[in-house]
């Protein structure tokens, strides 16, 4: 009896993480596109992992997860949307695309950072 035992790059092994297998079981295996907020990048792929953080992936598919644009941040994985990753908002921008953080945005030239509960989960920038 032949198990599937990896798929393509952006495909993940259905059903995932049988270990005995029999004629049914091999029957039903097949490779199923990675979904939203995931992706495999390696060429041979068994389970998809979700898009790391300053990444997003709005739709079911092979393709990988794309950077978070230009001044906007996600510090946690798995965005599933553009709109998962968070602008860093007025008078402030970043260096690059897919930031991890809030603090890689930068105020713009004649502006200075106002932190508000520096450090904690409610840490807020503001420029001023």
């Amino acid at each position: 009896i032949l198990r599937l035992q990896s798929c393509p790059s952006g495909y993940y092994v259905s059903p995932p993480g049988v270990r005995s297998i029999d004629v049914l079981n091999a029957a039903l295996q097949k490779c199923v596109e990675c979904g939203t907020g995931e992706e495999c990048r390696s060429s041979t792929c068994v389970t998809c992992l979700p898009c790391a953080a300053g990444f997003y992936k709005a739709s079911v598919g092979s393709e990988n997860c794309v950077a978070c644009p230009a001044n906007t941040y996600r510090e946690t994985a798995g965005a599933k949307e553009l709109g998962n990753c968070l602008s860093c908002g007025f008078k402030a921008s970043t260096v690059s695309t897919g930031q991890t953080r809030r603090r890689a945005c930068v105020c713009d030239i004649e502006y200075y950072h106002v932190f508000a509960y520096a450090g904690t989960e409610k840490e807020t920038l503001t420029c001023q």
